[in-house]
């Protein structure tokens, strides 16, 4: 299997994140990220950054391609450490010979967890409202299925019968 090296630029910090991957298409991959943005899954700069910035704040690209998976946690590595003492990493993990890690994730722990709180705190407001903005688009989603389910009710009904006689005839 072949993967590539990819960086995601944000054109307002300038800073950079590389990663690597295996996915047939790098979008898929770039999506990953803006989801658990969104999600606020993770404290992670590069997610909250694109949660300000929004997406059309950065670009993404494949930094080498056509990498065979033995060697790709090598080559992240190498790229990674090109740019690790610039401060314009996303990047949170220390490629291997860089600094002593476990210093160095003992000491970020307590940075993070000090960034997420003062984060939280000076956007309270905002983040209040995107997951009111959230809840009221869940509310209209949901009022909309409902909608076309009545609409369509027997034709809906009608695959669903199909599909359980296909499967039934599939099992015998």
């Amino acid at each position: 299997m072949m993967g590539v090296i990819y960086c995601i630029h944000c054109l307002k910090t300038n800073k950079k994140y590389i990663g690597k991957t295996e996915r047939k298409y790098l979008s898929t991959r770039i999506n990953h990220h803006f989801h658990y943005g969104r999600e606020n899954k993770y404290c992670n700069p590069l997610y909250e950054d694109m949660n300000t910035f929004g997406r059309k704040s950065f670009i993404y690209g494949v930094v080498e391609g056509d990498i065979p998976s033995d060697l790709l946690d090598e080559k992240e590595r190498y790229y990674v450490s090109l740019y690790w003492n610039t401060g314009l990493l996303y990047n949170q993990r220390i490629p291997s010979g860089c600094s002593n890690r476990t210093e160095y994730n003992k000491q970020h722990y307590q940075e993070n967890k000090e960034h997420k709180s003062e984060y939280y705190q000076q956007n309270k407001e905002r983040i209040s409202k995107r997951n009111k903005e959230n809840y009221e688009y869940t509310e209209e989603l949901k009022r909309k299925k409902r909608e076309y389910y009545l609409k369509n009710k027997e034709r809906i009904l009608e695959k669903k019968r199909e599909k359980k006689k296909q499967r039934q005839s599939k099992n015998e």
